[in-house]
């Protein structure tokens, strides 16, 4: 995912993200999309609600320590307490 996002950011000529407008994150997110159907083999959502809840969890917690957020928190100058909502 991070890899179609730089690049969309090199085809772009820029390095940042907020140089990134609402088409090229459209287009960004269709090729994430395209991606993540070759990836899975069972629906993109899973029935029942807490199976979904448990998936969303997770998700969030991976992306919580994901590379790019670190490289946010520490641009920001955002201390790990105050990353994690504590």
């Amino acid at each position: 995912m991070s890899q179609a996002i730089d690049a969309a950011k090199k085809a772009k000529g820029t390095s940042n993200d907020l140089d990134m407008d609402a088409g090229d994150m459209k287009r960004w997110f269709a090729t994430f999309k395209g991606y993540r159907a070759r990836r899975t083999r069972g629906p993109a959502t899973p029935a029942g609600h807490a199976r979904q809840m448990d998936m969303a969890v997770k998700s969030g917690l991976r992306l919580l320590h994901a590379a790019r957020a670190n490289l946010y928190r520490r641009q920001g100058r955002i201390t790990a307490d105050a990353g994690h909502g504590r």
